[in-house]
């Protein structure tokens, strides 16, 4: 819903355990939390909540005060 606000597009990939297990998971995603934003430059952000802020901040959607952050 936050990306559809933000008018942002996302391809959603279904990780197992054994992805979770791999290098290449654990180098991008080393605190191995679910879910995980990979963004165009390669950086990643972990947390509902924090990837909801980035995608409200891309939109325009977030506000321009703490109280309208809130």
């Amino acid at each position: 819903m936050a990306a559809e606000l933000a008018n942002q597009k996302l391809e959603v990939v279904m990780v197992n355990e054994e992805t979770r297990a791999s290098k290449d998971f654990k180098a991008k995603n080393p605190c191995n939390k679910i879910p995980m934003l990979e963004l165009d430059d390669g950086a990643c952000i972990v947390f509902a909540g924090a990837i909801s802020q980035h995608l409200a901040r891309l939109g325009g959607n977030y506000g321009s005060s703490p109280f309208q952050e809130a």
